[in-house]
C-alpha cells in the first residue's frame, strides 16, 4: 500500500458522513469519487495529475462539492475516541470507529500523511500551506478500504461493553463546530502515569473483542495507550509486558511485527502524540519479548514453570515437556 506510516489508524464515521449512508459501512469505505453515482476516481494515486490531485485534497479538507478520492484517518486513538464521543452527543446516527492495518491494504491503496504533501503545496499552492499545517494530525487513504485490512465496530457495542464508562473522562467540552476539532486533540496524556491492572487490562481486552482477530490486539493495545502508562515512553517494564502477553493468551498470540515499517522505523509516528508513541513503544515491546533473540528462552522458562505447577499437583508431564524442547 504505501511505506513510512503508522501501522494502525483510525476513522471515526456516522451514518451522516459524506452525506451519503452507503459510503462508509462496516465492510467499506468508499470515497466520492469511487461511488457508484460518480465513479470518476483514479485506479492509483499516481494516475492523478498534479493539478487534480491539488484541488481534490483542497476539496476534501474543506469538505466541498467536489468527488473526494480520499478517505480521513488519524494515527491517535484518543482523537478518534473523543470525536466518537463528540458525534454521538450531536444526536449522529450509527457512529463507528474503525482500525486499519495500512500494511494489509491493496496495492491501490495509498497511505498519505497530510503533513507529506506539504512540498508539493508549497511549490504548486503556497496560499493553503497554512491549512495543510493546521491539520497535522491527519492521515489521508486513496481509494476505497475494504477486506482484512479494515474493521469498524459501532460505538453504542463498545460502549455497552465499557468503552463509555472507562473513557467518561475524555469526553471533550461541548464546542461549536467550527473549533471542536482542536478541542478533541490531546497531545501530552495527563499524569500520573498508571500502571495496568488486571481488572482494567481485562476490560479494554473485552472492548477490543468486538473487532475479533486480527483486529482486536491492535485496538487493545490503543486502548491500553490511551492513558499514560510507566515507561511507555521510554522503556517498559519487562514484567509489565509479560503481563499483557499473559492476558492476550501466551506468546503465540502477539502478531508478528518484525518486518513492520510502521512499528519498527523511527520518526513514523508524531513525537508530539503520547498515545501514539506509546502504541509503537509496547508494539516494539511485545514483538521484542516474543519473536525476538531470547524469546524462545522466555517461553521455555514458562513452560518450566508450567511442569513444576503441574508436578506439585502431583501430575508427571515431564516426557511431554521434553518432547517440547526437540
Amino acid at each position: 500500500a504505501s511505506k513510512n506510516n503508522p501501522r494502525y489508524l483510525f476513522r471515526v464515521w456516522s451514518s451522516n458522513s459524506g452525506g451519503d449512508s452507503t459510503l462508509n459501512t462496516t465492510s467499506a469505505v468508499t470515497p466520492h469519487a469511487f461511488a457508484p453515482n460518480y465513479n470518476t476516481g483514479h485506479n492509483s494515486i499516481f494516475e492523478m495529475e498534479s493539478k487534480w490531485f491539488i484541488k481534490n485534497l483542497i476539496g476534501h479538507f474543506r469538505a466541498q462539492r467536489i468527488p473526494s478520492e480520499f478517505s480521513s484517518w488519524t494515527a491517535s486513538p484518543v482523537f478518534a475516541i473523543r470525536v466518537a464521543f463528540h458525534f454521538a452527543e450531536r444526536k449522529r446516527p450509527n457512529v463507528h470507529i474503525a482500525i486499519v492495518d495500512t500494511e494489509k491494504l491493496k496495492d491501490t491503496n495509498t497511505v498519505l500523511s497530510v503533513l507529506s504533501t506539504e512540498p508539493v503545496f508549497r511549490s504548486r499552492s503556497p496560499d493553503h500551506v497554512g491549512m495543510i499545517l493546521d491539520i497535522d494530525y491527519e492521515y489521508l487513504i486513496h481509494g476505497v478500504v475494504d477486506g482484512e485490512a479494515y474493521k469498524a465496530v459501532a460505538l453504542t457495542a463498545l460502549s455497552e461493553c465499557g468503552l463509555s464508562d472507562y473513557f467518561s473522562g475524555m469526553r471533550g467540552d461541548p464546542a461549536p463546530y467550527s473549533n471542536w476539532i482542536g478541542r478533541h486533540r490531546i497531545l501530552k496524556l495527563p499524569g500520573p502515569a498508571m500502571p495496568l491492572s488486571p481488572t482494567e487490562a481485562k476490560s479494554l481486552l473485552n472492548i477490543a473483542g468486538l473487532y475479533g482477530n486480527p483486529s482486536h490486539i491492535p485496538f487493545f493495545v490503543a486502548l491500553v495507550c490511551c492513558k499514560l502508562r510507566p515507561g511507555l515512553l521510554t522503556k517498559p517494564d519487562l514484567s509489565e509486558i509479560n503481563k499483557i502477553i499473559k492476558l492476550l493468551g501466551g506468546h503465540n498470540q502477539i502478531p508478528d511485527w518484525s518486518a513492520s515499517r510502521g512499528v519498527f522505523c523511527n520518526n513514523i509516528y508524531d513525537s508530539k502524540y503520547d498515545d501514539g508513541r506509546q502504541m509503537q513503544i509496547i508494539m516494539r515491546a511485545l514483538n521484542d519479548y516474543c519473536l525476538g533473540r531470547g524469546a524462545r528462552h522466555r517461553v521455555l522458562d514458562d513452560m518450566e514453570l508450567l511442569v513444576g505447577g503441574l508436578s506439585a499437583l502431583g501430575v508427571d508431564n515431564s516426557d511431554s515437556f521434553e518432547r517440547g524442547r526437540a
